[in-house]
């Protein structure tokens, strides 16, 4: 299928700083030329189904798109603000009619379960880190005057470790660094890779040492494995060749009574900075880290001692996987950054935005892993089916709340975006989605995602770097637009606007309650309608062409043209 694009390439090199000023003449474009607003050749789309138009910026001022003699035909328009600002757009068509019913709504099976991870937690926990770290790099203290720790030496089943588990991101004043909270930890396996410690604290009826085991062995032979070959090795700081697992209940602690959803773990980069600083005085003492690459994990409390709080053995079991590969990409990519780029505190650390979408990447990684079957063969309802009792307990256990978090987002398309810095839970459920659609694009999915994390920059301009430029960047944000609108619900498209991984309208069906959740405004002939759209949101506009008549679409911004960084788009959806 063919793709019209109205405006110049030119009008899309856009700057990260987000510039979206336009001329106050709204006839005239940047370069002083007038902006047609009649029906031209230059301005006029006729579509097949499943084709697009696009028009970019000033040129997306006023534009057409033909009728048929006979028939109605109906579309959709995406508005979305590609750039880093918001953008405030008027619409308004003409020559219109109501379309027709929206694709057909895909039928149910089941409900979303009410509880879920704790996405408030790890964004605060982020954003402390960035907060509370960043003034220990380069700070200027004479180098060598004190030497770095000795490595650690691997410890024996059974020896006792202190441990600071402290993380709470709202309740100390003290800094990353400081007011430890100290728990003493059994070592209850020393595998390859792994250090298992439980809490000698943690309530009764918990894990037994050979659930332990089977973690160990599961870090050893997949998550661990898995997680380095997309996102490239972590460090070892203690030069002990292993990472802590901590099973502790200072994670139950983390979730109040009765929450409607819980913190199953976390990494914390606080652990990655040195108790003393090193030789080169690149990094400043942070007197508490634990000096070590370790993870922060949930441990069972079928009693609610904690919190009041019911956590049985089998609902921790579930979790614990996908939480440990998901908190595992957190310490590679700081780690990364910290000591092998050795990046400034300005680069450090990952924008939240992108470094949690890279995790949730993580868990879906696993779920291939674990249901055998592979990203880009649109996996939907029927894909699922035919495997089993093994890909639906890996649907169920390492990807469902990546799904629902992005069926979220589509409710909310306007004010949610996957670069959208405020981190909620719609946003990251978009970064997810559209991290899938840029690695199904390119050569290798894990050469891909290690340069998101061998990147010396970070967030937005990360992207563009490691796509080539920002008019790529903003050509898939378009493209993913139109894919997770159309994509298994409008006929003869092109495989750039189609999902290759995910039949997301099916999974909906299977997962969800209602119609596919995508938010889009029926417009009528000659009414406006406003809209505000965040950095990377979008609008879904739909309106029919009459039978007979060219429809036309008039947008403005505050009065003026359009800016650079908007882009509208026309789908033909029957």
């Amino acid at each position: 299928m063919r793709r019209s694009t109205f405006g110049s390439i030119a009008a899309l090199t856009l700057t990260l700083a987000g510039c979206d000023s336009a001329p106050t003449d709204p006839g005239l474009g940047p370069d002083g030329q007038a902006i047609p607003t009649t029906c031209e050749e230059s301005n006029t789309a006729t579509l097949q189904i499943g084709e697009t138009a696009e028009f970019i910026g000033p040129h997306a001022r006023f534009f057409c798109v033909h009728g048929d003699d006979e028939s109605q035909l109906d579309y959709v328009m995406t508005m979305h603000a590609a750039g880093t600002s918001a953008v405030t757009v008027g619409a308004e068509v003409n020559g219109t009619v109501a379309p027709r019913s929206s694709p057909s709504p895909v039928p149910t099976q089941e409900v979303r379960s009410p509880s879920a991870p704790d996405d408030a937690f790890h964004i605060a926990l982020r954003e402390r880190e960035v907060r509370e770290l960043s003034g220990l790099i380069g700070a200027t203290r004479s180098p060598g005057d004190l030497a770095p720790a000795a490595p650690a030496a691997v410890p024996f089943v059974g020896d006792m470790l202190v441990l600071n588990a402290q993380a709470n991101a709202g309740g100390l004043s003290d800094g990353a660094c400081g007011i430890p909270l100290h728990v003493t930890a059994r070592v209850e396996v020393v595998s390859a890779r792994a250090i298992v410690v439980a809490d000698v604290a943690n309530p009764g009826g918990g894990f037994t040492t050979s659930d332990y085991r089977r973690y160990a062995a599961q870090f050893d032979t997949l998550l661990a494995p898995l997680a380095e070959a997309h996102f490239g090795p972590a460090t070892d700081i203690d030069a002990n060749g292993r990472t802590i697992l901590l099973f502790t209940r200072e994670v139950n602690r983390l979730t109040l009574h009765n929450a409607n959803s819980f913190t199953a773990g976390f990494f914390f980069a606080r652990d990655l900075f040195p108790r003393q600083r090193p030789a080169d005085g690149r990094l400043g003492e942070c007197t508490h880290s634990n000096e070590a690459e370790i993870l922060y994990l949930l441990v069972p409390d079928p009693s609610g001692t904690i919190n009041g709080n019911v956590r049985s053995r089998s609902e921790v079991d579930q979790s614990t996987p996908a939480t440990i590969i998901h908190e595992y990409q957190h310490l590679i990519n700081a780690g990364r950054r910290l000591h092998v780029n050795r990046l400034s505190s300005e680069f450090w650390a990952e924008e939240p935005w992108l470094n949690e979408g890279l995790s949730h990447v993580a868990e879906e990684l696993l779920f291939f892993r674990a249901s055998g079957l592979a990203p880009r063969t649109n996996i939907g309802r029927n894909a699922l089916t035919l495997g089993g009792f093994r890909a639906s307990l890996a649907l169920e256990r390492h990807q469902r709340n990546n799904f629902l978090r992005f069926f979220d987002f589509l409710e909310r398309p306007e004010s949610r975006g996957p670069y959208d810095v405020t981190l909620t839970l719609e946003s990251r459920g978009a970064a997810w989605s559209f991290l899938r659609y840029l690695a199904d694009r390119s050569p290798n999915d894990a050469a891909f995602l290690f340069d998101l994390v061998d990147s010396r920059t970070r967030g937005l301009a990360n992207l563009v770097e490691v796509l080539g430029g920002s008019a790529v960047l903003f050509d898939r944000l378009s493209d993913w637009r139109i894919a997770i609108y159309g994509d298994g619900r409008v006929f003869g498209l092109a495989e750039r606007h189609r999902d290759l991984s995910w039949d997301l309208p099916s999974i909906h069906g299977q997962l969800g309650s209602g119609s596919y959740p995508i938010r889009s405004v029926t417009m009528s002939s000659g009414v406006a309608v406003d809209r505000t759209l965040v950095p990377g949101g979008a609008a879904y506009l739909r309106f029919a062409a009459e039978p007979g008549v060219t429809a036309t679409v008039d947008l403005l911004s505050n009065g003026s043209l359009p800016p650079g960084t908007l882009r509208a788009t026309v789908l033909r959806t029957r």
